[in-house]
């Protein structure tokens, strides 16, 4: 029986120090999900705090990224598919100051050949508005 036991041990170690790794991204990544939840997305937000709460929706809540019938209709004039979008989403840049239109801090997203603009509802949630080639 102790033989046995001594042979499942490098297992059991194992499987307790994946635990502890999961354990540690879990933590990590709340206290991250709380730092963003106290960004008030309502007020303008500096292009690095913006980028931040962006980069943490597109990781970890990419469900939380919508479109509106806007944004749709011009993707397909533009010949912009979803993908491209959220390529921009994850790899641009917020380079300017965001602009305030209709009750709502507007960001450009922007790579060397699309711009998507960008608004966020909730510290969660973040809202395509309208997306073109440069």
């Amino acid at each position: 029986m102790q033989g046995f036991l001594l042979k499942l041990l490098p297992e059991v170690a194992k499987t307790l120090r994946v635990s502890l790794t999961n354990f540690k991204e879990l933590k990590r990544r709340k206290n991250m999900i709380d730092s963003i939840a106290k960004i008030d997305v309502t007020s303008s937000l500096k292009s690095g705090q913006a980028r931040k709460v962006l980069a943490e929706i597109f990781n970890h809540n990419p469900n939380f990224i919508s479109f509106t019938k806007h944004a749709r209709e011009q993707m397909s004039e533009r010949d912009l598919k979803s993908g491209d979008v959220l390529n921009v989403l994850h790899a641009g840049k917020i380079l300017s100051v965001p602009e305030y239109v209709n009750g709502s801090f507007r960001y450009r997203v922007q790579t060397n050949k699309i711009t998507v603009v960008v608004a966020f509802r909730k510290p969660n949630h973040v809202v395509v508005v309208t997306a073109w080639r440069v």
